[in-house]
């Protein structure tokens, strides 16, 4: 008997030590797993510290190759630099950024990030990527002759266009319809086709495009930003579901969308409640999980945060306030927020609609008279990129509302959708320099110009109307810009 009772107090040992170690085991893994995780992030963060550096200056880069870098946020600018030595994180990650040169105007880069945390916590991540310098964008068209290259349409369909965004040989679109989005396949410019749709089940607002990634904001209650693998963009379906989504403070309050490496801002409709933010930054180093960094309030202001264009450190915001068209946040992570004081009121009483920056100049547009107004930004870093009162900025008249706007990188020339526009002239294409002027136009009829994207690769621009896509080209190759 006592035997018995032995062998029993025995095998309930080892079945309990069984069950610890199984639990401690799957502990660990998961552990190991959230490792992993942190890794494939710093890492993906070199990456685009990397791309960021290129897109100031690929020189510096350039000047590199053959070294090991880190990469870190400089605290004074809020921009990314090199660091002498790879990075070591608080969580004991060393990151290390490898360049190389790949080719005359391109260069290989591997962010390798490893890790030994315990006997058996090790690891390393190694990503790779190539860039290339594109600084010297193709010159610009003499914009003064506008032709349609290609069109295309529907049939029975009025999508009503909200938004669009340039992937590859893809134009994504969102409408105000709740079937709202819309693949166009350009790899034919005089022919461009409808590839597919996606029910969204909510009206599109705005969307963006990194890498394989299309972000869509939309009015649905349930899931506001959305998130789709566009992969193989011709094969998303309508029915094709959204891989994560992501809801702001209440409910579909969400205007606006921009991109600023692997952070996202986020404008939203103005809440008078207390704690309720219209300016939101999400983290989307983790394509499929978004995260919430940081909100600030618009403060002085009771305004909608209609458009959003990032430059260097701040983002230009485009808000519905009369009072208050045009305003700039600090969009460094560390020290995001809206600064009182940091907005230009012209004093006419048009509120803003749109805004575009490139090359130090902001393009704001508005709804009225004097509908496009050229904005002097101050150089990289959250200085206030605002023009004050006196002298006053130009402005232009385009004879209806600012639907959408573009600009091409060297601030030569804005492209505008226009809407309520008793002439037509639903496109029109104007010369930012000097006093501004009209180039050329389009009037077509197929209601009012509403979204348009400027193709800096191929000289092109893409004009949606409430039913309608337009390829645009100039009329000659080359203009001069003051």
């Amino acid at each position: 008997m006592l035997l018995e009772v032995m062998l029993g107090i025995g095998l309930l040992g080892t079945f309990l030590s069984g069950i610890g170690l199984s639990m401690l085991l799957g502990q660990e893994n998961t552990i190991m797993a959230g490792d992993r995780i942190h890794a494939v992030r710093l890492s993906q963060r070199a990456l685009e510290a990397a791309r960021a550096l290129r897109d100031t200056d690929f020189g510096v880069l350039e000047n590199e190759a053959g070294n090991v870098r880190g990469v870190a946020i400089d605290e004074g600018t809020g921009v990314w630099t090199l660091t002498p030595e790879p990075v070591t994180d608080a969580q004991g990650f060393r990151t290390a950024l490898s360049i190389t040169q790949a080719g005359d105007d391109s260069l290989r880069l591997r962010a390798e990030t490893k890790w030994k945390r315990g006997y058996n916590r090790s690891g390393s991540v190694l990503l790779i990527s190539e860039l290339t310098d594109w600084r010297a964008p193709p010159a610009v068209g003499d914009w003064g002759t506008v032709i349609v290259q290609g069109s295309g349409s529907i049939a029975g369909v009025t999508p009503l266009f909200s938004a669009a965004a340039l992937q590859g040989d893809y134009l994504f679109a969102t409408s105000e319809e709740e079937d709202g989005l819309y693949v166009i396949d350009l790899s034919s410019l005089s022919n461009p086709q409808l590839a597919t749709s996606v029910d969204l089940g909510a009206a599109g607002l705005d969307l963006a495009v990194r890498g394989e990634r299309l972000y869509v904001l939309t009015d649905d209650v349930a899931g506001e930003l959305k998130v789709y693998d566009i992969t193989h963009p011709a094969l998303l379906s309508g029915t094709t579901a959204p891989v994560t989504t992501y809801n702001l403070q209440r409910e579909a309050r969400g205007r606006s969308l921009a991109l600023r490496g692997d952070r996202m801002l986020v404008g939203a409709a103005y809440d008078a409640e207390e704690g309720i933010k219209e300016l939101y930054l999400l983290d989307i180093a983790d394509p499929d999980q978004l995260a919430l960094v940081n909100a600030a309030s618009t403060l002085d202001v009771t305004a909608d945060v209609l458009s959003i264009a990032v430059s260097g450190t701040s983002a230009l915001l485009a808000t519905s306030d009369v009072n208050v068209p045009i305003r700039a946040a600090d969009a460094r992570e560390t020290s995001f927020s809206l600064p009182d004081g940091e907005s230009y009121n012209p004093l006419d009483d048009l509120p803003g609609t749109h805004i575009a920056a490139a090359a130090g100049v902001a393009m704001l547009g508005r709804s009225g008279i004097k509908d496009l107004m050229r904005v002097t930004m101050s150089p990289a870093g959250f200085v206030p990129p605002v023009v004050p009162p006196d002298p006053a900025p130009p402005t232009h008249d385009i004879g209806g509302d600012v639907r959408d706007l573009a600009m091409d990188s060297t601030a030569c020339v804005a492209f505008v959708a226009v809407g309520n526009n008793e002439g037509g002239k639903e496109f029109q294409a104007v010369r930012i320099g000097g006093s501004m002027s009209d180039l050329g136009w389009l009037d077509r009829d197929a209601g009012d110009g509403r979204v348009v994207v400027y193709d800096t690769d191929r000289d092109r621009a893409y004009m949606l109307t409430d039913g309608a896509w337009y390829v645009l080209r100039p009329g000659s190759a080359s203009l001069t810009c003051p």
